[in-house]
């Protein structure tokens, strides 16, 4: 992707970690709790980003976490969200290796899948 592409939007699952958990309303479906996911970064900073409601999975027996996040608007390449999370007591908290992007779909200005990007995740820790 040549420097200075635009990207009109961009679609990444994130795995959680065992015991990670993010907060949501008591709703039917569930829904993500308002400022858990907010717009940043260079998504941010273009000033025109909008994201649907993220989706969220929640752990079961057999299958982690996940959360589904799609961010629509005219911005390149960077950060693009940040995730507010919690852990349980006890459970491992999460690290930039342990939260993983299992899928990530970014397209450009004429809505062309983008290939050769990779997404990463960043994590700090608020006590």
């Amino acid at each position: 992707m040549p420097q200075g592409t635009q990207l009109s939007g961009l679609g990444v699952t994130i795995q959680l970690p065992t015991g990670t958990t993010v907060a949501t309303d008591s709703t039917t479906p569930v829904t993500v709790s308002s400022g858990v996911v907010t717009i940043s970064g260079v998504a941010a900073q273009a000033g025109n980003s909008a994201m649907l409601p993220p989706v969220y999975k929640p752990a079961t027996s057999t299958a982690p976490g996940t959360l589904e996040l799609v961010i629509a608007g005219n911005f390149g390449v960077g950060e693009f969200a940040t995730v507010n999370c919690s852990t349980s007591s006890g459970s491992t908290p999460p690290t930039s290796s342990n939260v993983t992007a299992i899928s990530f779909s970014p397209t450009d200005q004429l809505l062309r899948p983008v290939t050769g990007l990779s997404t990463g995740v960043n994590v700090t820790l608020i006590p």
